[in-house]
């Protein structure tokens, strides 16, 4: 046998048992896990705004003392066309971030609570463009594979 025989045999080895450890189910517990960990950092975080007190600072737009100017771009955010660029509004977007964390820490309407958190995100970067962190991205992501996660 030839040497170049021999090491496509072994590659072909190789990628077999790549394949076989690439092709194993997820299970359920570690999904779990996952959702549960994500959701307990992400009401932290929203709880930690919320005590110090930086929802109207850090959702609001500026007419109401937050640092978005989502009312004077041309674009304006989606959450921003729909509700008035109001108190109550930043209110309501911090509230539905922290409401959808605590049902995705629980596992209550877990794929209505990953809807709301994925769309509530995304209206987060829209109204401060510059908050929109890697970490944030990542988040995103993992709530996608939630998401579409039969476990």
């Amino acid at each position: 046998m030839s040497p170049a025989g021999t090491l496509a045999e072994r590659f072909r080895g190789a990628w077999a048992r790549w394949e076989d450890f690439c092709d194993e189910r997820e299970s359920p517990i570690a999904m779990a896990l996952v959702r549960i960990g994500l959701g307990l950092c992400l009401v932290y975080d929203f709880v930690h705004i919320w005590l110090l007190d930086l929802v109207v600072p850090l959702y609001g737009v500026a007419a109401v003392g937050g640092m978005s100017d989502a009312l004077l771009r041309e674009d304006t955010p989606l959450w921003y066309r729909v509700f008035p660029g109001t108190l109550w509004a930043a209110q309501l977007h911090h509230a539905a971030m922290l409401f959808g964390s605590l049902g995705l820490l629980t596992g209550t309407f877990q794929r209505v609570s990953i809807a709301v958190l994925l769309f509530t995100s995304v209206q987060f970067v829209e109204v401060i463009p510059s908050s929109d962190r890697g970490i944030d991205t990542l988040i995103r992501r993992v709530l996608c594979i939630l998401w579409f996660s039969p476990a």
